[in-house]
């Protein structure tokens, strides 16, 4: 009896020592990822020679030396700076701010270039981290998207365009004038699902089309990320905006109108909800919105400019 109990004895602490393990980070790859194939299937619309396969391997080796690099690590924080300096310093994924550039979203150039604006970034981030089993999230703003890891106990954002720096959601509140009311409705710095994510997606591939001068297709991809985000200010901005180029007055002041429902903080649209309003004959109406627009941003060019033609 009494090996037997010894026995038992060196189980259960063998047992209790294995509690005590960091889990292990293993890559979920190379098994069915229904959020990269629907990234890849809005991105093969765009560009019919998309190779599927590559990218998918490219992510899986990805992910696997990442894994690598989190083994043993315990702690939130510490699982996120290595993957930080993983992704940003070893791999060398950088920011590129020209929003005009395709190959700084699709996924396939982003991998290839090592390169991206803040949505491309994190579209690469978010798969790696999610297949090693990591709760990050992209979360928005008015103009900016940046992801967060958040587990529950304490959330921890990483700016893609500064090597996963973290800033605060007080810095973001401050920097695009996010009232808490829009905090409040879910509108920014909430955590996006696949849906709300994939709708940022189809908003900045309807700003390339916008850009070449395409605004029904672009129009089109802007409907497409509101059906799949209502709450998506930026794609509601830009389908208004299109509206307004086109000088169709009265559905951008819908549009814009919306907008400030859900950012009224948003000197952009007040700006333009302004020049439609007197374009349709409606000068109270723009002079309200350009002085609403710079009490805002004081320093906001573009209204100062207006409400100066306006009263001249």
């Amino acid at each position: 009896m009494r090996l037997v109990r010894n026995h038992c004895t060196v189980l259960v602490l063998a047992l209790l020592a294995s509690c005590q393990r960091p889990p292990a980070i293993a890559p979920t790859g190379p098994r069915p990822d229904p959020f990269l194939e629907r990234m890849l299937a809005l991105y093969a619309e765009e560009d019919a020679g998309l190779d599927k396969a590559s990218v998918r391997r490219r992510l899986d080796r990805l992910t696997a030396a990442a894994a690598v690099r989190l083994q043993g690590l315990a702690t939130p924080r510490g699982r996120v700076q290595a993957l930080n300096r993983f992704f940003f310093l070893e791999r060398g994924f950088v920011a590129d701010l020209d929003l005009a550039d395709a190959d700084n979203l699709f996924l396939d150039r982003v991998l290839e270039r090592r390169r991206g604006y803040c949505t491309g970034l994190a579209s690469v981030y978010l798969i790696v981290a999610r297949r090693l089993g990591l709760p990050v999230y992209a979360v928005s703003t008015p103009s900016h998207l940046f992801l967060r890891h958040d587990d529950g106990t304490g959330p921890i954002n990483i700016e893609t365009l500064e090597d996963g720096r973290e800033i605060s959601d007080e810095t973001y509140r401050r920097r695009y004038h996010i009232l808490p009311l829009s905090v409040q409705r879910g509108v920014f710095l909430r955590n996006l699902d696949e849906d709300r994510f994939l709708s940022q997606l189809v908003n900045n591939v309807g700003t390339l089309h916008s850009r070449a001068g395409q605004q029904e297709q672009a129009q089109e991809l802007y409907q497409r990320a509101l059906q799949l985000d209502p709450l998506n200010v930026t794609a509601r901005f830009n389908l208004a905006r299109d509206q307004m180029q086109q000088e169709h007055f009265l559905l951008a002041v819908e549009g814009y109108s919306r907008v400030l429902e859900l950012h009224p903080n948003d000197p952009w649209s007040l700006n333009n909800r302004g020049v439609c309003r007197l374009r349709l004959g409606n000068p109270d109406g723009a002079l309200a919105d350009f002085l609403e627009a710079l009490s805002v941003d004081p320093g906001f060019v573009e209204a100062r400019r207006n409400l100066e033609l306006l009263t001249d």
